[in-house]
């Protein structure tokens, strides 16, 4: 038993110990993105969970908001337009 956890810790070690290597150009996209993330504003609202008395806090950006509620809509026509069709004479 010991046998096989001594090269287990040995490589577990190795690994933790393993230093990142990062490039200016790595650095400099972090930078970017969290100058990006600075600037969001998260709008968080409370939702029911279909099906329990429960809420569910659900943030998203304002651009995600407007995203989802054109999505509803041209699904919503799209439903309302595929559903309609002309009278069948009897």
């Amino acid at each position: 038993m010991l046998k096989v956890i001594l090269p287990v810790a040995a490589l577990v070690l190795a690994g933790c110990a393993s230093g990142n290597k990062t490039t200016s150009t790595a650095t400099e996209t972090t930078a970017d993105t969290q100058q990006e993330t600075a600037e969001v504003v998260y709008i968080c609202t409370s939702e029911h969970v279909v099906g329990t008395n429960f809420k569910r806090r659900r943030c998203r950006t304002q651009e995600q908001i407007d995203q989802e509620r054109e999505q509803a809509q041209s699904e919503l026509s799209e439903f309302q337009r595929s559903t309609i069709s002309a009278p069948i004479d009897n």
